[in-house]
């Protein structure tokens, strides 16, 4: 799901599709004929600009180039140990670990001060950032892409880049080789490093069945994409007073900066999740964020504006991630819960009516939210887009609605004109169409309505509510229905939210 106006890097740029850039290839003149191959062929190239494969193929042909690119970087017969700097005469050309060990540093003893030779290290390129962003790695969600190597090979046995989905996680968690975990410890942001670790660091006296041999050195290739900084999460959790003050009435400044930075980073451990489309771990983080902005008790309107804007924005993240994993239901509470503080705001109320739509329970509600959002944005192209195709379902709904009616009245002037004796005949084949019609319906469902209207028939239960919120059309129809067979009474009660479906015994 995407929207046309962009967000900020802090909102996460959920809603943005970015581009690749242009950039000029080289695509052949004409065609060639497979069978002219074998006796040879002459063929001519042409200079195109990317902007030029906007039509309908045009993304499969810049992924095909995208692809080769991928495929030319890792699969390429080229030797490992030549990259960084220096030629390749410099390098020498067919270098194995232990010559390799001498151009490189011995980092062990930055975290060991009992070993030695388990990390070598040797800075391809360096981090082009400079201040705090050009910092050394050291806590919260690192993402990087990385390449292994074994001695004489010149192909990965494992790559990120082949795979094309950076490798990320939580350092300190032990979801990752302790080897990688501390070299990258030693790394900034962006910056390319080569490490060669020894099998205690790596995968030791087993190795992998068929992959790694037991005791064998690794090679790695790794570059720090992006790291989140999780300091302050990791003080929040250190520190049991601060947990404790969960229940005061009021916090310190300090705790309450505390949180709202330890809040902020886990929110962008999100968004970094969320971008690579690992919704679940997204969502995990979306809820530890919400759950630090949402224990304070702010001292004025000023603090309390700062923490509800964090909370709003996080909330967004959660309301994004459920609806991609198809919890609309979820979903469309979480909405709501936002949208008691932001009644316009564009995404929320985007995801409502599509929860709404996708439910299949209100289609009125879901053009009622479509149309909130465009208040707050108007012209926005993925809720205009929404608005219109929920009124056209409407308008079919009617339609078909309509068309219904006309045929009961239709049967009901013929039933009038074949006289009484067809009555009978009129009423099996209404009982068969009314089965046909709820045969979509679970059994589960039909059985626990069925259960609550005997209640009332028995006299167990005066009156029954049934809520009305998340049932569709079709399950509204089959309790008026099986009330009416057991001939009860019903009444629709209250709006929205709590609007319910009673049913009772006529006095």
């Amino acid at each position: 799901m995407y929207m046309s106006d962009s967000e900020t890097e802090e909102d996460g740029g959920y809603l943005k599709r970015v581009k690749p850039e242009n950039k000029s290839i080289v695509i052949l003149k004409g065609s060639i004929a497979v069978g002219d191959l074998e006796s040879g062929v002459d063929f001519e190239i042409e200079e195109v600009n990317r902007e030029l494969l906007d039509g309908p193929n045009g993304d499969a042909r810049l992924e095909a180039e995208d692809n080769e690119e991928y495929i030319s970087e890792i699969c390429s017969p080229c030797n490992p140990f030549k990259s960084g700097t220096g030629s390749d005469e410099e390098d020498g050309g067919d270098l194995d670990l232990e010559s390799l060990k001498r151009k490189m540093k011995d980092i062990t003893d930055m975290f060991s001060s009992h070993h030695k030779e388990l990390i070598f290290k040797r800075v391809l390129e360096a981090s082009p950032l400079k201040g705090e962003l050009g910092a050394v790695v050291s806590s919260g969600l690192v993402s990087v892409d990385y390449s292994a190597y074994l001695e004489g090979q010149d192909e990965p046995f494992d790559s990120t880049r082949r795979r094309r989905h950076p490798h990320t996680f939580t350092i300190g968690d032990c979801s990752t080789i302790e080897g990688i975990e501390l070299g990258i410890r030693t790394m900034k942001i962006g910056e390319r490093s080569q490490f060669i670790v020894a099998p205690e660091l790596a995968y030791g006296k087993l190795g992998l069945p068929n992959v790694v041999p037991a005791n064998s050195e690794v090679l790695f290739d790794i570059q720090v994409k992006d790291c989140v900084l999780g300091d302050a999460i990791e003080q929040l959790a250190r520190n049991p007073e601060q947990e404790a003050s969960e229940g005061s009435q009021r916090s310190s400044t300090d705790d309450l900066q505390l949180r709202l930075k330890a809040s902020k980073q886990a929110f962008k451990m999100g968004n970094s999740r969320y971008r690579v489309r690992s919704y679940k771990d997204a969502l995990s983080h979306y809820r530890k964020a919400a759950d630090m902005v949402s224990w304070e008790s702010a001292r004025d309107e000023a603090e309390d504006y700062v923490r509800m804007a964090l909370w709003a924005k996080i909330m967004r993240g959660v309301c994004r991630c459920l609806f991609e994993l198809a919890k609309y239901r979820p979903c469309l509470a979480e909405c709501k819960q936002v949208l008691e503080y932001y009644p316009d705001d564009p995404v929320v109320n985007l995801l409502k009516g599509q929860c709404f739509i996708l439910l299949g329970n209100n289609i009125d509600a879901a053009i009622r939210a479509f149309e909130r959002g465009l208040c707050s944005c108007p012209g926005n192209a993925s809720l205009s887009e929404a608005l219109n195709s929920a009124i056209k379902q409407k308008h079919s709904e009617i339609a078909d609605e309509k068309k219904s009616v006309n045929n009961q009245k239709l049967a009901e002037g013929m039933q009038k004109f074949c006289g009484s004796s067809k009555q009978s005949d009129t009423k099996e084949q209404q009982s068969k169409s009314r089965a046909a019609k709820f045969s979509k319906l679970k059994d589960n469902f039909k059985n626990r309505i069925q259960t609550n209207i005997m209640k009332v028939v028995d006299g167990s239960e005066t009156w029954h509510d049934f809520p009305t919120m998340n049932l569709t059309s079709l399950e509204f129809e089959y309790i008026k229905c099986a009330a009416e067979d057991a001939g009860l009474k019903q009444e629709e009660r209250g709006v929205a939210v709590d609007g319910r479906l009673s049913v009772f015994k006529s006095k």
